[in-house]
């Protein structure tokens, strides 16, 4: 690690994380990392294989920062899109209260 080095500017950071979450992120999260079961994000995916490691459970906060994600990302008509109108209707379904 070079401590002399001078960070670069945030606006060069949060391009290559806008290109990290397009180039890997997003396609892991459409494959792997969807449970076509359940309709759910799997909680997490090896970083080894980008396999699903073995699901104990699920989270709502979890589940709601892909939809977030989905929603921002995906225009209207696109597999990302769908996936955010799936999402939301398994969250409804599995993490709402009619109380």
């Amino acid at each position: 690690m070079n401590l002399n080095a001078q960070p670069l500017p945030t606006s060069n950071n949060i391009s290559a994380l806008g290109r990290h979450f397009q180039k890997i992120i997003m396609p892991l999260w459409q494959s792997n990392g969807w449970n076509p079961t359940l309709r759910l994000p799997y909680e997490s995916l090896g970083s080894v294989n980008g396999l699903p490691l073995p699901a104990t459970y699920y989270r709502a906060m979890a589940c709601a920062r892909q939809l977030y994600i989905f929603s921002h990302e995906g225009t209207s008509g696109s597999p990302i899109a769908a996936r955010a109108d799936e999402l939301f209707a398994s969250l409804l379904l599995y993490f709402s209260d009619s109380q």
